[in-house]
């Protein structure tokens, strides 16, 4: 298999590069990358609980580095210790949404 990344700047074009994709017989997959979702400001603690944009490759990394620091410091948590802690900062969302 191959890859190729082509960037495209008008969504007319888009959408007609995405016409002439469907038409090829040897292409077996493409998808298209949200112009929405680019350049946007790293996710905040709060905003992994919320829904909206999916995270980036790096968020996840990061997110994990996080996890594994945590883990090896000895400040990791039981499940019932994580759970509490969740629930507490939905109720605080959801207080906080809902003025």
């Amino acid at each position: 298999m191959n890859k190729i990344i082509v960037e495209i700047d008008d969504l007319s074009n888009v959408k007609r590069f995405i016409s002439i994709l469907e038409d090829l017989k040897y292409v077996k997959f493409y998808t298209a990358e949200k112009e929405e979702f680019k350049n946007l400001a790293p996710l905040t603690d709060e905003n992994w609980i919320k829904p909206g944009r999916p995270a980036t490759d790096e968020e996840f990394e990061a997110m994990i580095k996080e996890c594994e620091q945590e883990y090896e410091s000895g400040l990791s948590m039981t499940s019932e210790q994580a759970k509490s802690l969740t629930l507490e900062k939905i109720a605080a969302w959801r207080k906080k949404s809902s003025r």
